[in-house]
């Protein structure tokens, strides 16, 4: 499944969840989806907002409702923001389970490969949100405060997107092979193209390795690292 949803403005961008991955090849046991996911409005009595169950499980582990409908909430608080079309409740309630299963499958998987996330790399995810939305990190605090989020809730779902792109990561270069073939096919390609005209521009990443149990210092001084080389780089420098 892929959602096709404009990216969120506000300070709450962390809601949206860059959980929207491509769900990997993991298996899943999910329940159909409740009846119970089509309730309209928030209930109005003490009973029936208290009242809760299962709608999926993944190997074993469950989900509930009171899951469901708080992500399926928050998202169309942020959709309305955003003046974006809001889907049918049916609809995007379905979408928001198939969501969550595969992420709780992606979260199991990536336990069980231990990956693992500390808590300065939480804390420097925190902080780099809040930089973006031009906040220090005790206004970030006091503004989520005010829209209602608990922060501890919000450190657990950074916790679980830094894990979810680690796994992704693992994923991709454990897939990426280049042969001796293909480096001698690429230099030939090279060697036969002087034509000016048709000379195309190739870029180049520089990776910089953070571990995953680095401290708050040791990952400013490796961004720092980084920007160096960019900044070089942009200069006109040897890549």
């Amino acid at each position: 499944m892929t959602d096709r949803f404009p990216p969120p403005s506000r300070a709450a961008t962390w809601l949206l969840c860059c959980s929207l991955l491509a769900a990997s090849a993991v298996q899943a046991q999910a329940l159909r989806p409740s009846s119970g996911l089509r309730a309209p409005a928030m209930p109005s009595t003490s009973v029936a907002r208290t009242a809760d169950f299962i709608v999926a499980l993944v190997n074993s582990e469950p989900i509930t409702n009171s899951e469901v409908r708080q992500r399926l909430v928050r998202l169309e608080q942020q959709l309305t923001q955003q003046s974006a079309p809001v889907p049918p409740r049916d609809q995007l309630a379905r979408q928001v389970l198939e969501q969550i299963v595969s992420e709780r499958a992606q979260l199991q998987l990536g336990a069980e490969l231990g990956i693992r996330v500390d808590e300065a790399s939480v804390a420097q995810a925190e902080q780099s949100i809040a930089a973006q939305n031009q906040l220090s990190p005790e206004e970030f605090r006091r503004r989520i405060a005010a829209d209602g989020v608990d922060i501890n809730q919000l450190r657990n779902d950074l916790r679980n997107q830094i894990l979810l792109q680690r796994l992704r990561e693992r994923e991709v270069e454990s897939k990426v092979r280049v042969s001796e073939a293909d480096i001698d096919d690429f230099i030939r390609e090279r060697q036969g193209n002087n034509d000016v005209a048709s000379l195309q521009l190739n870029l180049a990443q520089v990776f910089v390795l953070v571990p995953e149990d680095a401290s708050p210092d040791r990952v400013q001084a490796l961004q720092a690292r980084a920007q160096g080389v960019a900044d070089r780089a942009r200069a006109g420098g040897d890549f």
